[in-house]
């Protein structure tokens, strides 16, 4: 069963009440072409945050969606935005695909909800970092309707998954003084390095407390971690650098012993 953090029970069971929404409205517009609605991220780690933590979403069908199917998901999810609680990403993909990962998997729609914006809408598109969304759904991910991840998703390779998180990291390298993207930097370059020693998905916060304790002078992680409870502080652009520098050599070295 899906944990819900204490000191944030209202808002958890608010978002887990939209995303169970959202798996039945696909259900009833898919019908039998829907193998499965699988939640993931922090709703599943025990780690949503009020402001902060995404309703995270990963349909499985059973073949390629028309055009028309996509157009009616589409609309009709749409429609229940003005309920969303938090930001709410949607991604469907193929049973093949699901079953098979590429490096870079194809997927048939992605829809992203929010309250206060107009949705955000791409079909038939490739994204390096479904790979590792499909790792997590595997290992962590819990079925709202349909067929445990398990039974869908294929073994995914840890090199696989460490070659889409370098390749974040890399991008991230030249973006570390944007701000309001900070703390998400540093807690998932930390999911990341942990990743590569552990070979286990786990919470930001969870990723942050584990890094700390192996290097507690990344001050980073510590100010990435302080907005999660209430208590928000810039983190330094050159501090990013220093941790994305860390993390990249961490995961090289782990690609080269395999």
């Amino acid at each position: 069963m899906t944990r819900v953090p204490a000191a944030h029970s209202t808002d958890a069971v608010r978002a887990l009440g939209f995303a169970q929404r959202l798996a039945d409205i696909t259900s009833q517009l898919l019908g039998e072409t829907l193998l499965s609605v699988v939640l993931h991220g922090s709703l599943t780690f025990g780690d949503y945050v009020r402001g902060q933590s995404d309703i995270d979403l990963l349909a499985i069908v059973d073949r390629p969606l028309s055009d028309s199917e996509i157009e009616s998901v589409t609309r009709t999810l749409a429609a229940e935005r003005a309920q969303a609680p938090a930001p709410a990403d949607l991604r469907f993909v193929t049973r093949a695909v699901a079953a098979a990962p590429p490096e870079r998997p194809p997927l048939e729609l992605y829809i992203r909800l929010r309250a206060t914006a107009s949705p955000e809408v791409e079909a038939r598109l490739r994204e390096p970092d479904l790979i590792v969304e499909l790792s997590i759904c595997r290992q962590h991910g819990r079925a709202l309707l349909g067929a445990p991840p398990r039974h869908l998703i294929g073994a995914i390779p840890a090199q696989s998954v460490l070659t889409a998180g370098d390749a974040q990291l890399a991008r991230w390298q030249s973006l570390t003084d944007d701000a309001p993207y900070a703390a998400l930097m540093v807690l998932t370059a930390c999911r990341i390095w942990r990743f590569s020693e552990e070979r286990i998905h786990c919470s930001k916060s969870a990723a942050g407390t584990w890094a700390l304790m192996r290097d507690p002078s990344l001050h980073a992680i510590r100010d990435a971690l302080r907005p999660r409870t209430g208590d928000p502080v810039l983190v330094k652009p050159a501090e990013i650098a220093r941790l994305l520098e860390i993390v990249r050599a961490r995961v090289a070295a782990s690609k080269r012993l395999g």
